[in-house]
C-alpha cells in the first residue's frame, strides 16, 4: 500500500511538471536561524471575484509560513489546518493524542512516545521518527516554542520511539506537545512539509485538502482561498465577504471595532496580565501590604473601560482551568469594605496630613512612601490599563511616578529592580506551570524569591493529574495568596469573528482556532 501510495505521488508530481503553469520549489532545505520570506510565485493566480461563494482566509504573502520560526499571526493561524502535533489540547484545558500512539512515564522526568503508524506528509513520504525529533529539537532551539520546551534535557530515540528526559518532573508534560510536526529537512523552510488535513498550493493562492489525511471525506469544504488584506481594510474586506474569518483579541494594540452582526466565538486564553512587586524594598516588602495594594486595583473596571473581552483573575490560573480554585479565588484579596480596617492593621496611613500614605517601619519611624510604577510604553492597552491603576491606588493616597519606558529601558529596569511596581504579561503554558514566576531562575521572576512557594509550584507541576494535583494546587495557590510575589489582573480572550450565518459548530481554542475543523458546516447560502 505504501509504495502504490508513493507512486502516485510520483505521477502526480511529474504530470504538474509537464504543465505549462511554472512551479515553485517546494520545500527550501537550506537552514536559516530566522524568518524567511515567501518566494514570489511565478504566475499570478486568478483572484475569486468578491462577493463570491469561496471560503477565504488572509495571509500575508512577505512572509514565511514557518509554524515555530514564522512571525505573522495570519500565516500561523492558518497553521492549525496544515500542521499537527503529537497531542492537542481540547476546549476544557484536557489533551489528546494526535500523532502520537502511545506514551509512558514512570518518574515524570523520562518520557517514551511511540507515533501513529501509517500517517503520510504533504511531500509523499510517511512520518517517521527523525520527524518528530527534527521538529521538536527546532523548537526548543529557535522560535516561539523555546520557553515552553525549556524544561527539555534531551531528545533522541529510544527502541523505534521518541525519548525525551526533562530536568524536572512533570507528568502533564504532553500538553506542551502541540508543537507542529514538519517533515525532517523541511523545519527551517518558509513552507515545511506537514500532516494537517490541507497543504498549501505551489502558488501560495489556496489551501487544498490533502487526500490522503485521515479526516479527508469528513472535511466540510475541499479548497480555502487566500487573500491579503491591509491591515486599514481589513472590516470592509470582512464584511463584504472577501474573507470569512476574523480571529480578534481585543487586548491588542490596534484591534478593530467589527460589524455587530458578526458572529461572535469567544474564548479564555491563557496570556495573563498582572502588577509585579519589588519586595526587597520599600513598602513592597511586606506581603501584607502588597496584599492590601492588590486589593485596592479594582478588575472589573479594567474590563469595562480599558480591557474589554478580558477575564478578571485573582488567581495565577486562568479561570475554569482545573486547578483554579473557586474557594482560594474568594478569600485571595480583601473586600473593599474591609480595607481601611487592614490598612490600619498594617500601620498604613496619612499620618502628617499632607495627603499621601505613609508607613511606619520595625523602628516605628514614619517613612514616605513613594511608588514608582513601570510600564512597557509600546502597547497602548496596557498603557491605559496601568494608568487606570495609577488612579486607582492615588484615590487611596498612594504617591506613584509613573513612568513608559522601551522594550530595552523596562528591561534594564526590572533586571536591575529599578522599580516598585511594574505591569507585565506572560502566557501561562498548557501544563499550569508557575516555574518562571516561581523559580529562583524563572524568566518572569523579579523581585523577592520566595522558596517555598518555589517548592510548592514545583511539587504542583511534579503532581500526576488527579486527587493529588489538584491539593498540590491548593498548597501551592494559599502561598501565593500569603505572600503575594504578584498580582494577576485579567486573562485575555480571544474571539473568532464568522459572518452571520456561513459557519455553524465552529469551538475555536487559543490553541487553534480552525479546532475540529471537521464539526464545521460552511454555509454560504442558496
Amino acid at each position: 500500500m505504501k509504495r502504490l501510495i508513493a507512486i502516485l505521488i510520483i505521477l502526480t508530481l511529474a504530470l504538474s511538471a509537464c504543465s505549462r503553469t511554472p512551479v515553485v520549489q517546494e520545500y527550501d532545505e537550506t537552514p536559516a536561524p530566522s524568518e524567511t520570506l515567501a518566494p514570489t510565485p511565478t504566475a499570478e493566480p486568478t483572484p475569486p471575484p468578491e462577493h463570491d461563494k469561496r471560503f477565504t482566509l488572509q495571509w500575508n504573502s512577505d512572509m514565511s509560513f514557518n509554524p515555530v520560526i514564522g512571525l505573522s499571526t495570519n500565516n500561523l493561524q492558518l497553521a492549525g489546518l496544515i500542521y499537527e502535533g503529537l497531542f492537542r489540547i481540547n476546549p476544557d484545558y484536557t489533551w489528546e493524542p494526535v500523532l502520537c500512539d502511545s506514551w509512558e512515564t514512570i518518574d515524570g522526568i523520562g518520557w517514551i512516545f511511540r507515533i501513529k503508524q501509517g500517517i503520510i506528509c504533504h511531500n509523499g513520504a510517511e512520518l517517521g521518527l527523525f520527524d518528530i525529533i527534527g521538529s521538536l529539537n527546532t523548537a526548543r532551539e529557535t522560535g516561539r516554542f523555546v520557553n515552553r520546551l525549556s524544561n527539555i534535557k534531551a531528545v533522541g530515540a529510544k527502541d523505534g520511539a521518541v525519548s525525551i528526559t526533562l530536568n524536572k518532573a512533570d507528568y502533564d508534560f504532553p500538553a506542551l506537545l502541540d508543537i507542529p510536526i514538519m517533515k525532517d529537512g523541511t523545519t527551517y523552510s518558509q513552507r515545511p512539509s506537514g500532516t494537517g488535513p490541507f497543504m498549501l498550493d505551489e502558488l501560495y493562492s489556496r489551501l487544498n485538502a490533502f487526500s490522503y489525511h485521515r479526516d479527508y471525506a469528513n472535511l466540510p469544504i475541499k479548497t480555502i482561498y487566500l487573500t491579503e488584506v491591509a491591515h486599514e481594510d481589513l472590516i470592509p474586506a470582512f464584511d463584504s465577504g472577501k474573507i470569512d474569518v476574523v480571529v480578534e483579541n481585543k487586548s491588542d494594540t490596534g484591534s478593530m471595532e467589527f460589524s455587530a452582526g458578526a458572529e461572535r466565538r469567544s474564548y479564555v486564553t491563557n496570556i495573563m496580565h498582572y502588577i509585579g512587586f519589588n519586595s526587597w524594598r520599600g513598602a513592597c516588602s511586606d506581603p501584607a501590604k502588597r496584599r492590601v495594594i492588590a486589593s485596592m486595583i479594582n478588575r472589573a473596571e479594567l474590563t469595562e473601560h480599558v480591557l474589554p473581552d478580558c477575564e478578571p483573575s485573582v488567581l495565577p490560573l486562568p479561570p475554569g482551568s482545573p486547578y483554579y480554585i473557586d474557594s482560594i479565588a474568594e478569600t485571595a484579596l480583601i473586600p473593599e469594605e474591609s480595607l481601611p480596617i487592614e490598612m490600619n492593621a498594617v500601620r498604613l496611613a496619612d499620618y502628617d496630613g499632607d495627603g499621601h500614605l505613609e508607613y511606619i517601619d520595625d523602628n516605628n519611624d514614619i517613612q514616605k512612601i513613594y511608588l514608582e510604577f513601570i510600564v512597557h510604553r509600546d502597547n497602548l492597552k496596557k498603557v491605559n490599563a496601568a494608568k487606570q491603576i495609577v488612579e486607582m491606588l492615588r484615590a487611596y493616597g498612594f504617591y506613584i511616578n509613573f513612568k513608559e519606558l522601551s522594550w530595552a529601558d523596562y528591561q534594564k529596569a526590572l533586571n536591575e529592580g529599578r522599580y516598585d511596581l511594574y505591569y507585565g504579561s506572560i502566557q501561562i503554558s498548557a501544563n499550569f506551570t508557575l516555574m518562571p514566576l516561581a523559580d529562583d531562575k524563572g524568566a518572569a521572576r523579579f523581585g523577592y524569591y520566595d522558596a517555598t512557594f518555589d517548592q510548592f509550584a514545583t511539587e504542583f507541576q511534579a503532581s500526576e493529574p488527579g486527587e493529588w494535583k489538584t491539593n498540590t494546587a491548593k498548597s501551592m495557590l494559599r502561598e501565593y495568596c500569603d505572600m503575594v510575589p504578584f498580582t494577576p489582573l485579567v486573562f485575555e480572550r480571544g474571539t473568532l469573528l464568522t459572518n452571520r450565518g456561513v459557519v455553524a459548530g465552529a469551538t475555536p481554542t487559543q490553541y487553534n482556532a480552525f479546532y475540529n475543523f471537521t464539526d464545521w458546516e460552511i454555509d454560504f447560502g442558496g
